[in-house]
């Protein structure tokens, strides 16, 4: 049985959260990737490298609350906790999935024609695959999805306490 709320049911409202959660997370990165490319390109290495760290610090900590806040609002919207949780999911699949294909891009834009030029020849599928690119992907997507669904739990929890504590009656002290 399937609750309806103003503005469609729970199942549709948790795709929408997902989705507008998971491109604001994909924008958050983009944005993140842009500054750091620039960045490593002006500035001294020390340097470059002591900012990308602050960068990625910076992109973990909006993205967890992204999580956080999809969370929330479906919380107090819904008043119960597994429409969060189940945003959260979808969000960091998106998310996950998304990282993926934009490093799978990059790899083969980028990164495979720059190593055939300074090494002369193509490297092979083998090499790849075992340079562990597969398995980076897989547990960059597992984390996402990890701290979706748990920051996201975080957030409906502490939604659906506000919600409730806002529809309580108060009691009169006698």
């Amino acid at each position: 049985m399937e609750q309806e709320i103003s503005g469609g049911s729970v199942k549709q409202l948790i795709l929408r959260y997902a989705l507008i959660a998971g491109i604001i997370a994909c924008l958050v990165v983009i944005v993140n990737s842009s500054i750091s490319l620039f960045v490593r390109a002006q500035a001294a290495p020390n340097d470059a490298q002591l900012l990308s760290l602050i960068l990625e610090i910076v992109t973990l900590l909006l993205s967890l609350t992204v999580y956080f806040v999809i969370g929330f609002l479906l919380g107090k919207k819904t008043g119960r906790v597994r429409p969060g949780l189940f945003a959260g999911l979808w969000t960091g699949l998106l998310f996950g999935g998304i990282n993926i294909v934009s490093a799978l891009v990059l790899l083969l834009t980028v990164v495979l024609p720059g190593m055939a030029e300074a090494l002369g020849t193509q490297p092979s599928l083998e090499q790849i695959i075992t340079s562990n690119l597969l398995l980076n992907w897989l547990l960059s997507l597992v984390l996402a999805v990890l701290m979706g669904v748990s920051m996201s739990t975080c957030g409906a929890m502490i939604g659906c306490k506000k919600k409730f504590q806002q529809s309580s009656i108060p009691i009169s002290q006698a």
